[in-house]
């Protein structure tokens, strides 16, 4: 008896440590794979101050498993400030070390073009996920808006500001919800306050991880089921 006891926590254990194992579900969260311009290349963008990038225009996959658009709040692209020949998302490499995470990120503003990027992810219908982000403010100006909408048989729409007071630098935004499809799409689209065509969000290190129940609580269950079980076998036991 003692031996089955034994094996029967030691798998509860197991349980619990797998369920907290999952891998997130977005793909390039933090932006850090594609194809990166060089000097001299048409789309490539020295904006100063350690900050270099590549201009991406709508279509072309150049950052790989995001889907580039233009944002919906400007989708006729009348908010440009930007000579065309500068017209694209930035994608933006920081030889200073501070981005949200790893090397690069990007800014759905691009001097008032505003941009959109989405994904595609599997999900579980019915299942609770956690989407999670950094965002940062274009020149520290803060209060840059950004529109996230999780996208299945129905469309849940969040809306988040950073701060307009320093400091400014990379915001954790967090959302939960619930998958209504077997395929969730994930978007993030600039917003800009007041047509300012310079403050916008700095997106980075984008995840989607299911929320599970606590280990706390799977051992609660687990000590329950146990104690029914020995309370069972003791009845069985009685003459």
């Amino acid at each position: 008896m003692q031996y089955r006891s034994r094996c029967f926590i030691v798998l509860a254990s197991l349980a619990i440590s797998t369920w907290h194992c999952e891998a997130g579900l977005i793909s390039n969260g933090g932006f850090e794979s594609g194809t990166f311009a060089e000097p001299g290349d048409a789309n490539f963008a020295n904006f100063g101050s350690g900050f270099t990038g590549t201009l991406i225009l709508p279509g072309l996959g150049i950052l790989d498993a995001w889907e580039i658009s233009l944002s919906p709040f400007d989708p006729d692209g009348s908010l440009t400030f930007q000579p065309p020949d500068r017209f694209g998302l930035e994608w933006v490499s920081f030889a200073g070390g501070i981005t949200g995470d790893g090397e690069r990120f990007i800014d759905l503003n691009r001097g008032g073009d505003l941009f959109q990027v989405s994904q595609d992810i599997a999900t579980i219908l019915g299942r609770t996920y956690r989407l999670s982000y950094l965002a940062e403010t274009s020149v520290n100006r803060g209060n840059a808006l950004t529109e996230i909408q999780i996208a299945g048989n129905s469309t849940t729409t969040f809306e988040d500001r950073t701060p307009a007071t320093p400091p400014y630098r990379w915001v954790k935004f967090s959302h939960t919800f619930v998958a209504d499809s077997f395929s969730t799409r994930v978007s993030f689209a600039a917003k800009v306050p007041g047509n300012d065509p310079i403050t916008g969000a700095q997106i980075d290190r984008v995840s989607v991880t299911e929320v599970v129940p606590e280990p706390t609580s799977l051992a609660i269950f687990g000590a329950i089921g146990l104690a029914g079980l020995v309370a069972r076998r003791k009845r069985k036991q009685q003459p």
